[in-house]
């Protein structure tokens, strides 16, 4: 073949492999870009799973603390409303004594005028039980307690409208007015003295010269003259009704009544009085079985010997000397007292409850007390033995703990030979023999063969 087709025929297979090696490289570079690009995104979507999961824990956190925020707000919601149905029950039995026939009447008033006026009838029903448990208190007002405690309710209603002051601190301005304690009423505005009660009341025929005025006339009086004082206030609530304020007085009220009304149905649905009513008497029965006993005074005498001797152990601890040693042994004799009481407790309650426990107990303490003797005896026979063998220390120890053994295994071989009825004659061990070879070298070995 010519060198030039040689040649050729070399260059091209040159190229090729040249051509070959690049597209190797090529694909080395992609897949090393490959590579990285699928680490880079593994590494994102676990930044992003991980962001995922933390986010997911968050809300779950969250929802849990949310839905524990609510059970307990319902929780607190619930006993408030308990709270306030008994309250608004204890108030309507009052109502109904204050104002006896007249109570129906007189709530069905008091109903429209606090529709009217964006008040709660349960609110103004309370305050005018309230009103009228005074008035009907002072000596001659028994037959106007009706008509003086809804006149004094509805003007406390208004002054609270008009003067911007809760309804409850301008009705008890009011009842202390009629008892003579005037100064509250300047918080409203309104000052009255004893010689104006006197003026209106002459005016109002209720007194004649210079003769005393007697409570009622006085509280009449009084009443006129409020009425006089705050004319202007009079009907504010209802004409202002529509007003912001008074309509956040009003939602209030409503949420005040919706709560009532809950707790009312809780109280009977969930029958909680007489739940409550037989916790009471089993508190009462325990109450009396404890004072029949006596059973917390005995044991508040104890307690104050204990506490007693106690005092008198410190003050020999810190007086130190004879005091202190004696108060040490005291409090060692103590310490064994209860130990000695634990251990019979335990024995009493678990071991002697349980045949197999308690023969177990007993085989291993005769086991290990015959150990404990037969070891004691072995160590003193080997320290008498090292003095006339001239053995070490190390040695003589050896051979204690082989004595030691032999008498325990000796001991042992004997209990089982009774137990198993003691049948012929018992040789010992089953041959067991101490030997001890070269007993003062460096390489003495002492221990128990079997042949």
């Amino acid at each position: 073949m010519p060198d030039n087709e040689v040649r050729f025929i070399i260059r091209a297979i040159s190229a090729v492999r040249a051509a070959v090696q690049g597209v190797k490289s090529g694909l080395s570079r992609m897949a090393a870009a490959a590579r990285s690009v699928a680490s880079r995104m593994s590494a994102a979507f676990r930044r992003a799973g991980a962001r995922i999961g933390v986010g997911l824990q968050n809300m779950a956190r969250s929802a849990v603390q949310s839905l524990r925020r609510i059970a307990l707000g319902m929780i607190g919601a619930t006993v408030v409303a308990i709270k306030w149905a008994a309250d608004a029950e204890e108030a309507a039995n009052k109502f109904d004594v204050v104002f006896g026939g007249a109570a129906a009447s007189v709530r069905k008033e008091l109903r429209s005028f606090a529709a009217e006026t964006n008040q709660s009838a349960t609110d103004l029903e309370k305050l005018t039980g309230n009103i009228g448990d005074v008035v009907g208190a002072i000596d001659g007002m028994g037959d106007s307690t009706k008509d003086v405690s809804l006149q004094l309710t509805k003007l406390a209603v208004d002054a609270s409208s008009f003067k911007n002051v809760s309804v409850d601190q301008a009705a008890k301005a009011f009842t202390s007015a009629l008892t003579g304690e005037r100064e509250a009423l300047k918080s409203l505005g309104v000052v009255i003295n004893e010689d104006m009660v006197k003026m209106k009341a002459f005016q109002l025929g209720l007194t004649k010269g210079k003769k005393d005025l007697t409570q009622s006339a006085k509280a009449t009086a009084t009443v006129a003259l409020l009425t006089e004082k705050l004319s202007t206030s009079i009907d504010d609530a209802k004409n202002t009704a529509g007003s912001f304020t008074n309509r956040v007085r009003g939602l209030w009220a409503a949420i005040r009544d919706l709560g009532r009304e809950y707790g009312d149905q809780i109280i009977k649905g969930a029958g909680l009085a007489e739940l409550f009513g037989t916790i009471a008497d089993k508190v009462r029965a325990l109450t009396g079985r404890i004072m029949e006993s006596r059973v917390i005074e005995k044991w508040a005498a104890k307690f104050r010997t204990e506490i007693n001797a106690l005092v008198d152990w410190v003050e020999r601890f810190a007086a130190g000397g004879a005091l202190r040693q004696e108060a040490l042994r005291e409090l060692g004799d103590t310490f064994g007292s209860i130990m000695t009481r634990a251990g019979d407790a335990f024995v009493d309650q678990i071991i002697m409850r349980s045949p197999e426990i308690a023969r177990a107990m007993h085989n291993a303490s005769v086991q290990v007390g015959t150990g404990l003797i037969t070891g004691a005896v072995g160590r003193k026979i080997a320290s008498r033995a090292a003095k006339d063998l001239g053995i070490t220390q190390g040695q003589s120890a050896q051979l204690g703990t082989t004595l030691g053994r032999l008498g325990g295994s000796i001991v042992s071989d004997f209990f089982k030979w009774k137990k198993q009825g003691g049948e012929g004659t018992f040789l010992g061990s089953k041959g067991n023999s101490v030997h001890v070879a070269d007993a003062g070298g460096p390489d003495s070995v002492v221990g128990v063969s079997s042949k």
